[in-house]
């Protein structure tokens, strides 16, 4: 396998990117409340994934900044209490607007009229108290139909160049369950014991050969861990600062629902720990990214591009130099709803790495070589690697790359799994 270096080059790209910004002029600040859903079947967590999808588009056409999610959330529970899951009213939407500083609020609806689904979005200007513009899509009411009229709204909004898109035909997904951990709050998805296959014969000869192999039930964080986070277990005395250099996102302003990155290893392992988990298994990583049915993507076997991943398309970071939220990418969900498993930073896994591991583990729960140099990161990142293929090659759900434990980059940051 060819190491490469993960996100070096970001960081000069970023830098680049900030000193261009300084002179820019200020772009207006929206609060992007949660979609309101009437009379469609999607469920509350499908509709928190759309509005993080409707966030990242505002946020990517340059024209809005947005305000993070876990700040709005956080000012909904302490102002209104019950309001983050029925603050749809103007009023409600007004008054949190104001109290984040935020210049307009967008209201979104997903209505269902017939067999078809129409998003309706508006925009409310805060700072004079009128209504702003408004945007409507319609077409098919599934999960990725919706999010396809999301994109065509928000394009609307912000006067991007509205491309009739194709309708996606996305792999079979699996039906999936939510689990709450108390410790750090996160929302973990279960994935059920069973045989999956392992490997590829299309990629590197460390992915051979294809066999199939078992693991037991498990559950793995839905979302990478956070900043926000992260910091709880810092301030608890469970871990120890990331590092703050170049792209690192600790320390950054508005980054608290970013992945957090450069931390090693071990800081992995202990916040995992700490929250009543540990770091995932190879395998188990391997089964939650892709399934029983051996796709390529954890999406299934369209190319990937920045409609279902963060990376280097377009740029780094899908132009914006930098990861992005947690889950900013719904159509790239997993089987089993797992955000991110490709793309925005790798993530470390248990596991020592070893070229020729796959043709000697164990068929039924392996966990990994004994010892080794260095450690597997799996799920490809914000940032060009340089990589045979390029970034769309990293995006493959068998790709496997290994770095030092004791490596802290702005490329790598970690999920956590608990046992069944």
């Amino acid at each position: 396998m060819r190491h490469r270096v993960v996100a070096a080059a970001g960081v000069m790209v970023l830098a680049a990117g900030l000193a261009r910004l300084s002179g820019a002029e200020k772009k207006p600040i929206v609060a992007v409340f949660k979609i309101e859903s009437k009379g469609t079947a999607l469920k509350p967590l499908v509709l928190e994934r759309l509005t993080i999808y409707l966030a990242s588009k505002l946020s990517e056409s340059g024209v809005y900044e947005v305000v993070p999610q876990d700040k709005l959330k956080q000012a909904l529970t302490a102002k209104k209490k019950e309001s983050y899951k029925q603050c749809y009213r103007q009023s409600c939407q007004i008054e949190i607007g104001q109290e984040l500083a935020a210049d307009k609020a967008l209201a979104t609806q997903v209505m269902k009229v017939g067999t078809k689904c129409v998003v309706t979005t508006n925009i409310y200007d805060l700072k004079r108290a009128t209504s702003g513009k408004a945007a409507t899509a319609e077409g098919k009411c599934t999960e990725d139909g919706v999010a396809v009229l999301i994109r065509q709204a928000a394009e609307k909004l912000t006067g991007s160049s509205v491309v009739p898109a194709p309708s996606p035909t996305p792999a079979p997904r699996t039906s999936w369950r939510a689990i709450t951990n108390a410790k750090d709050g996160s929302v973990m998805v279960l994935v059920p014991g069973g045989s999956f296959p392992r490997g590829s014969t299309k990629g590197s000869d460390d992915e051979r050969p294809r066999r199939s192999i078992h693991v037991d039930a498990f559950q793995i964080d839905r979302q990478e861990v956070t900043v926000a986070r992260y910091r709880k277990c810092v301030q608890a005395g469970g871990c120890t600062a990331p590092g703050t250099a170049g792209a690192c996102n600790w320390g950054q302003s508005g980054r608290d629902d970013h992945p957090v990155n450069c931390v090693d290893w071990d800081q992995a392992r202990k916040y995992c720990a700490w929250a009543g988990g540990r770091l995932p298994s190879e395998a188990e990583w391997d089964k939650a990214a892709r399934g029983t049915d051996g796709r390529e993507y954890p999406w299934g076997s369209a190319k990937p591009t920045c409609e279902r991943a963060v990376m280097d398309d377009g740029g780094f970071g899908c132009g914006q130099n930098r990861t992005w939220p947690v889950g900013s990418k719904p159509l790239g969900d997993s089987p089993y709803g797992a955000h991110d498993m490709a793309g925005n930073v790798w993530e470390w896994v248990r596991d020592w790495y070893r070229k020729d591991y796959y043709g000697s583990s164990p068929a039924r729960n392996p966990q990994g070589p004994s010892s080794g140099e260095t450690r597997v990161v799996r799920g490809g990142s914000w940032s060009g690697s340089g990589s045979r293929g390029g970034n769309a090659e990293d995006m493959r759900a068998a790709n496997r790359f290994s770095i030092s434990p004791a490596r802290r980059n702005a490329g790598v940051g970690f999920r956590c799994v608990r046992a069944q």
